[in-house]
């Protein structure tokens, strides 16, 4: 499952992965981590956080999964 959301500012998509894990593609995002609180402290969700580059853009815009 995914989102997408685009402001002025920002365009993000999550992508939900299995495990409890979530993907984030943010072009706010400046380099890429985990934040892991979550997840290891209440077995919540692992997030990744990666920066939303041109051509992870086009990549997925060629995908046709948006």
């Amino acid at each position: 499952m995914y989102s997408c959301n685009a402001t002025s500012r920002e365009v993000r998509i999550d992508f939900s992965l299995p495990d409890r894990k979530q993907l984030i593609l943010s072009n706010c995002i400046k380099e890429s981590s985990v934040d892991r609180k979550s997840y290891d402290n209440y077995g919540g969700i692992m997030y990744i956080l990666e920066p939303l580059t041109e051509e992870i853009a086009e990549t997925i815009l060629e995908l046709n999964i948006i």
